[in-house]
């Protein structure tokens, strides 16, 4: 990348970042990735869509060189979603977020830019990277995560069941749970457009399911 270039911003692309998972796995467990016909064919680590792509970007919004030490944000080429790559790991409670926080960052175009906001679940999956046996599940090249046990992270969701609870993610494990708004978690933030239409899955009548951001059918 052109550490000399300036920011150029895409629209949200809605596509689907590659899982990184790499393993298959029968009854039994791990085994070699079936072949087309043999039991098992078909599994997630058998095919590579949209291999993630990140750049690091300066607090003025500059591209630096994937060997900088020192940088703002992120720059997700599959997604077009362009996100802060750490708060000082504070956290907060959901309700708190947006006074404590983003309108921080927006107040003062951190940047340059003001429309930085809370991800939804669904973005803060799409930087998961689900090859990862031990240890962050994101690319801690790029992502400044927290060094907690449980580093769970805020998403805008709220769970459906209970207006009371949010969906946070937990880069340590690759998993989302529910969580009481009132509690105190991470937070990364995002800008651009949301990407609703990662993982639009449509069920079909013949019990397979469509997923209409990339075509495959699962």
């Amino acid at each position: 990348n052109d550490p000399a270039s300036h920011l150029i911003l895409p629209d949200v692309t809605g596509l689907i970042p590659d899982t990184g998972q790499t393993k298959c796995y029968d009854d039994a467990g791990e085994i070699a990735c079936p072949q087309s016909g043999e039991a098992f064919h078909g599994q997630d680590a058998a095919y590579t869509i949209n291999p993630p792509s990140y750049v690091k970007i300066d607090a003025q919004g500059y591209y630096l060189p994937d060997s900088a030490t020192n940088w703002a944000m992120v720059h997700d080429l599959v997604t077009g979603l362009i996100w802060a790559t750490s708060n000082g790991h504070h956290t907060y409670t959901w309700y708190d977020i947006s006074e404590d926080f983003l309108s921080v960052l927006n107040d003062s175009s951190f940047g340059g830019f003001h429309d930085w906001r809370l991800p939804t679940l669904e973005e803060l999956r799409a930087i998961v990277d689900n090859g990862v046996l031990h240890g962050q599940t994101v690319n801690t090249h790029f992502f400044h995560i927290a060094g907690a046990t449980y580093p769970y992270y805020w998403s805008s969701t709220t769970f459906a069941e209970d207006a009371s609870y949010a969906w946070v993610l937990d880069f340590d494990h690759g998993g989302d749970r529910k969580e009481r708004k009132s509690d105190d978690h991470y937070v990364l933030a995002v800008r651009g457009g949301k990407a609703e239409s990662i993982g639009n899955l449509v069920a079909n009548a013949d019990g397979t399911v469509t997923d209409t951001s990339t075509g495959l059918m699962w």
